[in-house]
């Protein structure tokens, strides 16, 4: 009797270990079925981001280039085809002098179209340069000062960086030729391991800046800030000036290539 008592318990120790492993064992399979389920919505949930981030980055890239279209558009319109009808006259009105003064200034203005609307992927120089070559065009207009401090042997900027960076530039300055009534601007450009900053500063008019947040010209400079992951910063006021700054972090600087 007391070895089937014996019997009994470790038949039932062993009963009792059985169902606590099963116990374990269920609920190993229920937390690794939830984890999988986990992972699987956090995949899912990542690939609706990257979907969306992609078709948001698509749109801006078209919005981009309708926006280019129709700034070229203008500029042949209202810069080229004035001068050609001004060519036009001189030539019947037998003024070579007008007429060579007319052309020089329309190929002046065909080689500004060329340059800024070219895609950048071309151009093989750095960032510091290709403002400096832009600005050569702005002499004659304003009093221009440019100053650039470098800390880096050759520079770390993608090309979508450096891209949207100088479309931010010509943005800006677009504007202050053609709303601020500026005399003097100044520019300066700061690249470091760290970080690269743009700084403009001009002596115009100044704007109202929740007016003008609507305008075409400002979405553009959001979108392409928002594109290279930047900050950026306006400060005005009005009568006296326009400044503006853009800062890219080293992180930021090189993610697209």
């Amino acid at each position: 009797m007391e070895v089937y008592i014996k019997h009994i318990i470790a038949f039932s120790q062993i009963g009792v270990g059985i169902l606590i492993f099963g116990l374990y064992a269920v609920a190993f399979i229920v937390l690794l079925e939830k984890f999988n389920s986990e992972i699987k919505n956090t995949k899912d949930q990542f690939a609706k981001v990257s979907i969306s981030l992609r078709e948001e980055y698509i749109q801006k890239l078209i919005y981009f280039q309708e926006e280019d279209r129709r700034r070229l558009s203008e500029e042949l319109h209202d810069n080229v085809m004035s001068r050609f009808q001004l060519m036009r006259l001189n030539l019947f009105d037998g003024n070579i002098e007008l007429l060579q003064k007319n052309l020089k200034n329309s190929m002046g203005i065909v080689r500004a179209l060329s340059h800024n609307f070219a895609p950048l992927e071309q151009h093989t120089i750095e960032l510091p340069l290709l403002i400096e070559d832009y600005i050569e065009q702005l002499e004659s207009k304003l009093d221009v000062t440019y100053s650039v401090s470098r800390f880096l042997k050759r520079e770390q900027l993608s090309t979508e960086v450096k891209l949207n960076i100088f479309r931010i530039f010509q943005e800006l300055i677009s504007n202050i030729l053609k709303h601020s009534n500026a005399t003097k601007i100044d520019i300066q450009l700061r690249c470091t391991a760290q970080s690269t900053t743009l700084f403009i500063k001009d002596n115009g008019c100044g704007f109202n800046i929740e007016k003008a947040s609507n305008g075409i010209g400002l979405k553009n400079i959001q979108y392409r800030a928002e594109i290279i992951k930047s900050k950026y910063k306006f400060k005005t006021s009005i009568g006296k000036f326009t400044m503006f700054i853009i800062f890219i972090p080293q992180s930021n600087q090189n993610d697209y290539e």
